[in-house]
């Protein structure tokens, strides 16, 4: 049986940072266990290899939602494996607002405000590109770069913004405004991904003070008098026990964390008496608060500019491959989403609550009764796909377990049109969306909208008879909330659970509310933030041991 000071669940955004610079002490004996695989598929490190790898189950967890009023359940499709979602996901780099961070730490959270929080994204990143904001940083591990993809639409894009009034911003992360620009990404200079896993661990892993493991899934934590003390573990079939002479902290994201708590008798008692696991500790909030951004997009054909449906449509695509392999780069080294915009919703410009991108892809041939958005090899019509975010929205949802099975995937519940404030505000992001798409700049390179296909939520309150789907921006957060009130929080400030010793979370489910954009730069700044808080603790507590002994 071995023990260790600190066990790390998740191996993923989180979770690679924070084992990281806890293991950048050599006193300190650090385990990361991650349920998945090594994700050494070499399409995780080029950019535009994740649409191949996104058709791989292996390196997703995937969740069908209890039905939602009169829609098909939807699927959810969560980073599996080292890196975690960072390892698949678009690369799409957005850092929170000031405004996000000053409301949580207004609500009772002493720690994460922005002078906090922008300290430790310039700790993480390293972003040099020309005209970067004072804020950022530039001698982090984590490379990010801007979009180098440029063409007439991506170019018309950009004046699209300009002609609606929005700033045109040399850095899309400057914060306090809204804008348009071009995205930003976590890819180095080199034209790799970066993600958590490759930036922060791989370089470090044969530190003796850290072992790292895949494969390995969680079935509870063990409690002992108030206190965690260690993991039971199925390591491929085969029970392990890793036990904790310090701490335990769930990584595990937005789903799997709050689980991996009722699993071990810890959350709301009615769902663990439902689901037949023993109550160790109530704690009304774990599996609540679920939160995310509804996704509304819209496509247009694209009449004139050919250029990224030639890439993706011909042989080019594998001379661009080839080229990748040969450390040129290219086309194979660029992002999805080329150009950002950030607006405001309700009037707020320092407080940007609608996130627009805008991807050049192909779709189908429309029949007369269908128009499908296809990302099959064989698609032959340029387009244009506008993706709309609501960055704060009202609706939120559960996490809840309903056996005591590990394996077994947890209920998840949301209605994006539970709240007439969101519906009000998916109908203005279509605004927004067509409003781009009428401008000057935009209407001579974009043709006829296309349907969308069915079985999504839909928009109300638009006037046109063409239905746009809602659907998760695959942001999940919230679930294990901080803040000071046992009540109606999971973790407080210092991310300990309440009630409980022994045990923190560190991921993006301690999100008191959503940031506004992409989430995966925030989820990394969390498990930076747990380090210094966990580290701090360590560095006081040190004296009153070697005063015991």
């Amino acid at each position: 049986m071995e023990e260790f000071d600190y066990i790390v669940v998740g191996a993923g955004s989180a979770g690679c940072v924070l084992a990281r610079r806890l293991s950048d002490h050599a006193d300190v004996r650090v385990l990361l266990i991650e349920a998945g695989g090594p994700n050494s598929h070499p399409f995780v490190a080029m950019p535009r290899g994740f649409h191949r790898i996104s058709a791989k189950p292996g390196y997703f967890w995937e969740y069908k939602l209890r039905p939602a009023r009169d829609r098909a359940p939807e699927t959810w499709r969560y980073g599996k494996g080292y890196g975690g979602a960072s390892a698949v996901n678009g690369m799409w780099y957005m850092r929170g607002t000031p405004s996000d961070f000053e409301a949580w730490r207004t609500a009772g959270n002493p720690g994460w405000g922005w002078s906090d929080m922008q300290r430790v994204y310039g700790s993480l990143e390293s972003y040099r590109d020309c005209g970067a904001h004072a804020s950022r940083g530039v001698d982090g591990p984590l490379q990010v770069t801007r979009s180098v993809y440029r063409s007439p639409v991506v170019e018309a894009m950009l004046e699209a913004g300009a002609e609606m009034g929005l700033p045109v911003l040399e850095d899309i992360n400057q914060p306090d405004t809204e804008g348009v620009g071009l995205s930003q990404f976590s890819i180095d200079r080199m034209g790799r991904r970066g993600s958590s896993y490759s930036v922060f661990i791989k370089p470090v892993k044969a530190r003796p003070n850290l072992v790292v493991r895949h494969g390995i899934e969680v079935k509870r934590i063990e409690i002992v008098d108030g206190t965690a003390r260690g993991l039971v573990c199925d390591d491929g079939g085969r029970e392990r026990i890793y036990r904790t002479r310090g701490e335990i902290i769930l990584a595990a994201g937005a789903i799997q964390s709050p689980k991996i708590l009722q699993l071990s008798g810890v959350g709301p008692a009615a769902v663990l008496a439902k689901a037949g696991v023993p109550l160790v500790h109530p704690l009304e909030a774990v599996g609540r608060n679920l939160g995310d951004h509804p996704m509304v997009s819209i496509t247009f054909e694209l009449d004139n500019d050919e250029k990224m449906h030639r890439e993706f449509t011909t042989y080019r695509l594998y001379l661009r491959v080839l080229q990748y392999y040969l450390g040129l780069k290219g086309f194979m080294a660029t992002g999805a989403v080329p150009v950002t915009a950030m607006m405001s919703d309700g009037g707020d410009t320092l407080w940007p609550g609608i996130q627009l991108g805008m991807v050049p892809i192909a779709v189908e041939d429309r029949h007369p009764r269908r128009g499908i958005l296809s990302r099959k090899r064989n698609a032959t019509r340029p387009a244009v796909m506008f993706l709309g975010y609501l960055l704060r929205p009202k609706v939120r949802g559960t996490v809840e377990i309903a056996s005591p099975d590990h394996r077994a995937t947890p209920e998840i519940a949301m209605d994006w049109t539970a709240h007439s404030e969101d519906r009000a505000a998916h109908a203005r992001i279509v605004h927004e969306i067509r409003r781009f798409a009428r401008t000057r700049a935009l209407s001579a390179f974009l043709g006829a909208e296309v349907p969308p296909a069915q079985g999504h939520a839909s928009v109300a309150g638009v006037d046109d008879a063409v239905e746009v789907p809602v659907a998760s921006g695959f942001h999940g957060n919230g679930s294990c909330r901080m803040g000071p009130d046992p009540a109606s929080d999971v973790v407080d400030p210092q991310l300990r659970v309440h009630g409980l010793k022994g045990l923190r979370v560190a991921d993006a489910s301690i999100m008191p509310t959503p940031v506004s954009g992409n989430t995966n730069a925030t989820a990394m700044a969390i498990g930076a933030r747990a380090a210094e808080l966990i580290l701090a603790a360590r560095q006081r507590t040190a004296p009153l041991a070697a005063q015991a002994s």
